[in-house]
């Protein structure tokens, strides 16, 4: 009984992570169940066996993106917002927060093997399907809250209003523009790929931003 159990948490997995794939570089409706399962070097039959249809599983996948980043990401999260319990934090501090999520998000987002990831999260902000709300709600609006709150306390500007929105997002945009045209950044560089020194420049550079808008 174990040994099917792990067989099948195994061909899930792979149909995941072949969805991951082929939904990124085609996109939903480009994407077939066919292309998925060679992909995943499975049956064709196995997609509606585990997930029911080709929609399922492209939530699933939007679903293990969603667990990847908060693996990834939660944790720093939820220290920052211990942090921001205390009403008092010093500008820098409040500074060093920020310029901490944007680093983790440098490096997360901008290496080579989460390409494909990207890919899918683009396009879902390009062209939003009922998986937008799995990023939102899961994830997406506990991050932009948090930057939100930092923000708008370094800016002396209320957390919920619009203006304190369109200021995060602003911030977080030093960053996210690398990944929207992240082979224009690269063909000017001429590389194939960031380098560990691309990274390192590109976080002094937004700390550097930071402390400027907002250390005084």
């Amino acid at each position: 009984m174990g040994g099917r159990k792990g067989r099948d948490v195994a061909t899930r997995d792979k149909l995941i992570s072949a969805g991951m794939e082929v939904f990124g570089e085609y996109g939903f409706d480009g994407a077939t169940t066919r292309m998925i399962a060679s992909r995943a070097g499975v049956n064709l039959a196995a997609i509606p066996y585990y997930f029911g249809s080709k929609k399922e599983l492209y939530n699933a996948v939007a679903g293990r993106i969603v667990q990847y980043a908060q693996e990834a990401v939660k944790p720093l999260l939820d220290h920052v917002n211990r942090e921001l319990a205390d009403k008092n934090l010093s500008r820098r501090k409040l500074c060093d927060l920020l310029v901490e999520i944007l680093s983790l998000y440098v490096d997360l987002g901008l290496s080579g093997d989460v390409r494909i990831v990207d890919l899918f999260i683009l396009r879902e902000q390009i062209r939003p399907s009922g998986a937008f709300s799995i990023f939102y709600d899961r994830m997406s609006k506990y991050e932009h809250s948090t930057c939100t709150e930092l923000v708008a306390r370094l800016a002396g500007i209320p957390a919920e209003s619009d203006e304190a929105i369109i200021r995060a997002h602003s911030v977080l945009g030093q960053v996210a523009v690398f990944f929207a045209i992240r082979e224009t950044v690269l063909r000017r560089l001429g590389r194939k790929e960031f380098t560990e020194k691309d990274l390192t420049e590109l976080k002094r550079i937004i700390r550097e931003s930071i402390q400027t808008q907002f250390g005084k």
